[in-house]
């Protein structure tokens, strides 16, 4: 038998489970499961062991899968939206995925993937190609107390959005897929030849002539920052640059957000203590001027954060510090794929046009309260869409409810927001 600790009940009469699903189906999945071998159990955060961890490391796809960063994550960022449980699936005795889900709502119930804006990504870690330990977790969630699968930030091609798009469609179950992001991508497995001649001529005109001015300027340092004893205080300038442009202006800037700041903290800490970071630093006559905070993961270097000095702002030294970067990783064979994150801009595009979506996939169980969960979230949202006017009221007041969102935390950040201390370098 599948144990789920997700608290099955099955009603007798109508032969329906309490959230809808046919029993003689469900125990047919469950049946299945437990004769190939599969058991699923659910692991509480507080109780997680280091032998969980290393597990969760072991199939981690993705710098934020990392089972620090992810409770790190929620903990910091996530911690509202309800509590969080790590899903074990394995097979025969081995750990085959790790799924850490929050479960919200009483009515609609709904399992969702612990994400947030300054994140933007989120990767479950499974072994293989996941779809049958997937194809196992959805049975016991949607059969077993919940109506909706959420899962916000997944890449289009990636293991996890194959894995759960082929065990939903295989089951009959209603997945929908909203585009969020356009995430640019830069490859670096062509050699310099190859990179330098896929951008525009004028562009890399202007790149190479805005380098000669940094170094006719004052001495140009670029350095990599993997680690050490000054990484939290490197760091913090990295903030007070990202302060000094247009984040800084809007109080967008971590400077200005208590708890991004204190996550981002923790992440820097924690990505050089499993050996992923990848802190790119340009500095003028010793002078911080341009940063990008990256990880290394399987081959493809993530960005997560990128500022320059709006001081030095007419000299391009963001499109400097990426010129040395990639000069970098091509020339040591480093990473053979450079990932931008994030919405597409203008200066990403000056490096290249190839993108890949990163959507949000919402998978409904096949019961009346699945389709009530779908008819009052994207169901609603299409018929509205036909209604003139309603549309732009909704996105006026959800801009409201964020612009006061934000002034609390500002207020809340001036009155002293938590931070590390300074020679923190660990999420312990």
């Amino acid at each position: 038998m599948l144990s789920s600790g997700l608290g099955d009940r099955v009603s007798t009469g109508l032969g329906w489970t309490d959230a809808g699903l046919p029993a003689q189906e469900l125990a047919l999945a469950r049946s299945r499961a437990a004769a190939s071998g599969w058991t699923h159990d659910t692991l509480d955060e507080a109780h997680l062991t280091e032998a969980d961890f290393n597990e969760w490391v072991a199939l981690a796809q993705h710098p934020i899968a990392h089972p620090l960063v992810a409770l790190e994550c929620w903990r910091q960022l996530c911690r509202g939206d309800g509590p969080l449980v790590v899903h074990r699936l394995r097979n025969t005795g081995l750990t085959v995925a790790l799924v850490p889900l929050i479960r919200s709502g009483r009515i609609l119930r709904c399992w969702s993937a612990p994400h947030h804006t300054e994140v933007g990504r989120v990767c479950f870690a499974f072994r293989g190609d996941g779809r049958e330990a997937l194809g196992v977790l959805l049975d016991d969630l949607l059969g077993s107390g919940g109506e909706m699968l959420d899962v916000k930030g997944v890449t289009v091609g990636w293991p996890t959005y194959q894995a759960l798009r082929h065990a939903g469609e295989q089951r009959g179950l209603r997945i929908v897929e909203d585009v969020v992001a356009n995430v640019p991508f830069k490859r670096l497995d062509r050699g310099w030849d190859g990179f330098w001649n896929s951008i525009h001529a004028k562009t890399r005109r202007e790149f190479g002539r805005r380098e000669r001015q940094l170094e006719k300027v004052g001495r140009l340092e670029f350095a990599e920052v993997r680690g050490g004893a000054d990484l939290q205080a490197v760091f913090r300038e990295c903030i007070d640059v990202e302060a000094s442009g247009y984040k800084g202006q809007a109080r967008t800037a971590l400077q200005f957000r208590g708890r991004e700041r204190l996550f981002w903290q923790r992440f820097v800490g924690l990505a050089a203590r499993w050996g992923i970071l990848a802190l790119f630093t340009l500095r003028l006559d010793g002078r911080l001027i341009s940063f990008d905070l990256c990880a290394r993961h399987n081959g493809v270097l993530y960005e997560f954060k990128h500022g320059t000095d709006v001081r030095a702002g007419p000299y391009s030294p963001g499109s400097v510090l990426h010129l040395k970067l990639f000069r970098r990783e091509i020339e040591t064979a480093g990473c053979q794929l450079y990932d931008f994150a994030g919405q597409t801009y203008e200066w990403k595009r000056r490096w290249t046009k190839d993108e890949v979506p990163l959507v949000r996939l919402r998978v409904y169980a096949r019961t009346w309260r699945g389709w009530l969960a779908y008819a009052a979230g994207p169901g609603w949202r299409r018929a509205a869409k036909r209604i003139p006017g309603l549309v732009g009221l909704v996105k006026w007041l959800r801009g409201g409810r964020r612009r006061a969102r934000a002034a609390d935390e500002n207020e809340a950040s001036a009155q002293g927001g938590p931070v590390l201390p300074e020679d923190s370098t660990t999420g312990d």
